[in-house]
């Protein structure tokens, strides 16, 4: 059943990336990173992986992907970006998509500083990619990123918690299916 409900939520998700029209309102930042698969993954396997570290360092990673997500927002609120760039940025977006996975198998041989690096380029580059799409200085936007993408990383870190004893093959079907869309997406932009 909780297995049935998770895909719902996913298939109906109505934008595989949720960049495409929005507002500037708190309720629309709150749902931005609801509403499309990439960051929705991407923010939900930060927090399995935190619940598979143990302790400080597995807090670190939503604390890591939040920071970077907010100060890249802030400061690509500087920038205007042509097509040509904005594309290259959804690239590197699924490149994320495709690399995290490969971090979280390989998680207990990473050295935590490369883990660290991951999730803050990876935060970095969410919240880079919100700042250009949202005007986070208005309506408390940025708060309602924040909020919603620190709910995602709870809710990945008590899944995480809950099944890495019960059902490692679902945790491992979520990072495996993240990673196979990434790459999808990644080669329908060429």
């Amino acid at each position: 059943m909780k297995k049935s409900l998770f895909l719902l939520a996913i298939f109906f998700s109505t934008n595989v990336f949720a960049h495409p029209g929005h507002t500037d309102t708190f309720l629309s930042a709150v749902m931005h990173p609801l509403l499309g698969w990439d960051h929705l993954l991407t923010m939900l396997i930060v927090g399995v992986m935190a619940s598979l570290l143990s302790g400080k360092r597995g807090l670190l990673l939503p604390v890591l992907f939040v920071t970077f997500f907010s100060m890249s927002a802030l400061i690509a609120m500087q920038f205007n970006l042509s097509e040509a760039q904005f594309l290259i940025l959804e690239r590197l977006l699924l490149i994320g998509m495709i690399a995290l996975p490969v971090v979280h198998f390989l998680l207990r041989r990473l050295q935590p500083w490369v883990i660290f690096i991951a999730i803050a380029l990876i935060g970095g580059l969410h919240g880079f990619t919100h700042g250009l799409e949202v005007n986070v200085y208005s309506n408390y936007a940025l708060l309602g990123l924040i909020l919603s993408t620190a709910f995602i990383h709870f809710i990945g870190y008590v899944s995480g918690s809950y099944f890495k004893n019960r059902s490692q093959w679902l945790l491992k079907g979520l990072t495996v299916g993240t990673g196979l869309l990434g790459f999808i997406g990644l080669a329908q932009t060429f």
